[in-house]
């Protein structure tokens, strides 16, 4: 969806200016008479634009977004061997029996 930043003169908007920023597809509005050195980024402006927007396209119509740049995923290692998973600090060693008591670090017999 667009990004359409409808400017009034004031705080608050009037029906008028409701129905036509709803007739564009946006309900963003921003008060003209703010005054800030930021530019917000937007893919058009209406109503009562100020000077700092001025280059920025004039929403006469509702706006379409532009498209998501996509964002490249590493390819897989086609036949790259997955190693084993490491062995745990405390686990028996290969081989070893639950039942020898030397699980989990213990190393008596019993």
């Amino acid at each position: 969806m667009a990004k359409i930043l409808y400017f009034i003169k004031g705080s608050n908007p009037t029906a008028e200016e409701r129905a036509a920023a709803e007739a564009l597809g946006t309900k963003m509005f921003r008060n003209a008479s703010a005054r800030t050195s930021f530019i917000e980024a937007c893919d058009g402006v209406a109503g009562a634009v100020p000077e700092a927007y001025a280059k920025i396209k004039r929403a006469d119509k509702p706006v379409a977004a532009k498209p998501a740049t996509p964002v490249p995923t590493p390819a897989p290692a086609a036949d790259a061997p997955v190693p084993p998973p490491a062995p745990a600090a405390d686990a028996p060693a290969p081989g070893t029996p639950p039942w020898s008591g030397k699980a989990k670090g213990k190393d008596k017999d019993t």
